[in-house]
Order: structure tokens, then sequence, then C-alpha cells
């Protein structure tokens, strides 16, 4: 017998109907390579100019 314990409902889901997953597109590569000429010290600053909250708790 299985015990599924923690998660999301989707684990449930995936278990018990069959679920897919469907394919999505990565930006990560995109992503990366856009930040990646950034120092710490601008990224930190980036990060606190959309999330001041975020930016707080990253330097403790």
């Amino acid at each position: 017998m299985p015990i599924v314990v923690g998660g999301t409902g989707l684990y449930i889901k995936g278990a018990l109907y069959d679920y897919t997953f469907e394919e999505t597109e990565s930006k990560h590569d995109e992503i990366k390579a856009k930040y990646a000429h950034y120092t710490n010290e601008e990224l930190h600053q980036y990060l606190a100019s959309f999330d001041p909250q975020s930016a707080l708790r990253s330097t403790s």
C-alpha cells in the first residue's frame, strides 16, 4: 500500500489519475546570460528594486 505524504495535490493527481506534465519552454540559459555580467552587488540592487523584503533577508 503506497503512502503519499507532503507536497501538493499535484502528487495525488499524478498517482491517482495518470497526470502528465506539459512541456514548457525553459528560458534559464537566456536569463543566466542576461545577468552573467552583473556583480553580486548589482544583482542585489536589482533584487531590491522589485522585492525589498527579500533583498533585506539576503544580507543576513
